[in-house]
């Protein structure tokens, strides 16, 4: 990927990212969800296998916008922290539109600054390298371009996973893709128990 002057001092100052803490873990950093999610058993269970897999360290949500790719990762990254000893850590992306802004992005999520020494991104590399954690992109097909980074940051150790949502697969090596169906309409004794015909676990992403 090339990299121009603007990219260069954009890198510097990275958009920080504040996460919202789960007190159980220190680093495990997902937002709350306001609501329950319903009708997704069977998609977060298919996810959450398919992260236990030794040879799944990739694995790619897709779906039109709005389908429930990120409930469901939430879901599967709450559900199933206690996998990942070093925890699991959250990074929006749909905040930024410039590819060049997704190492700084998710090195802020793990309160990395560019310290004038060392490259961030060799900085990012050298500590997720060691770690064995889960890390979930959000609507990453705003960034699609940022895609080699995120081999970089795979090819850095071999115990760090990542959960990605996007409407559309990254296209790397190694990347298994899970595509999220639009949600069932319930059933009449479901919709008899929802309030103003309003389903009582909506979702989004």
């Amino acid at each position: 990927m090339s990299s121009s002057p603007q990219s260069n001092r954009a890198e510097r100052q990275p958009i920080p990212v504040t996460p919202l803490l789960v007190p159980e873990r220190a680093t495990t950093r997902l937002p709350r969800s306001l609501t329950p999610l319903v009708g997704r058993e069977r998609e977060v269970a298919a996810v959450s296998l398919l992260l236990q897999r030794e040879n799944v360290r990739l694995l790619v949500l897709t779906g039109p916008g709005g389908v429930g790719k990120t409930r469901v990762a939430l879901q599967v990254a709450a559900d199933g922290h206690e996998t990942f000893p070093d925890g699991v850590v959250f990074v929006p992306l749909a905040p930024i539109r410039d590819p060049d802004l997704v190492l700084p992005t998710v090195a802020a999520a793990f309160d990395l600054r560019d310290t004038g020494t060392q490259p961030l991104h060799e900085r990012l590399v050298a500590f997720l390298g060691v770690k064995h954690l889960l890390l979930v992109l959000d609507n990453f097909e705003h960034v699609a371009d940022a895609a080699p980074d995120i081999a970089a940051l795979l090819g850095a150790g071999h115990d760090l996973s990542f959960l990605v949502t996007s409407r559309r697969p990254l296209r790397l090596y190694g990347e298994r893709e899970y595509h999220v169906p639009p949600l069932a309409l319930p059933d009449a004794a479901t919709a008899a128990v929802t309030a103003g015909g309003v389903p009582a676990g909506g979702s989004f992403g």
